[in-house]
């Protein structure tokens, strides 16, 4: 159990309670952007939190270990949005513990969308 913060998350005030009320908890946006992409806002893997012993941590866990067995490289960036993707897609009380995040951040893709508009980076990098 935890918070995971990753470099890309800037604080300018002190962390919200929110984050330890819930068994999971994820920056969660307001409207699907890039159907294609696994979390599509309903998560945000630079900033997730979960109490310990959490189904959708120990799943992931295993997900990570069995592909750490058979591999000594990462296949892209996005490995955990696509495992927790995957775990939505098939457990039922994870899909409902991710569904029940409440939207926290409407803007969470702010910076991305100009920067795609501006043509500085591809919505397939995003």
């Amino acid at each position: 159990g935890g918070l995971w913060l990753d470099c890309t998350c800037y604080l300018s005030a002190p962390i919200n309670e929110d984050f330890f009320k819930y068994c999971f908890y994820s920056i969660k946006g307001d409207k699907d952007i890039i159907p294609e992409m696994y979390a599509n806002n309903r998560w945000s893997s630079f900033c997730i939190s979960g109490w310990k012993g959490n189904q959708l941590f120990e799943i992931a866990k295993l997900c990570f270990e069995e592909y750490w067995k058979e591999n000594d490289y990462q296949i892209n960036y996005f490995m955990l949005d696509h495992f927790i993707g995957s775990i939505y897609n098939n457990n039922e009380f994870c899909k409902s513990i991710i569904d029940s995040i409440p939207i926290s951040n409407k803007n969470v893709d702010f910076i991305r969308n100009k920067m795609i508009a501006a043509g500085m980076m591809s919505q397939s990098h995003a």
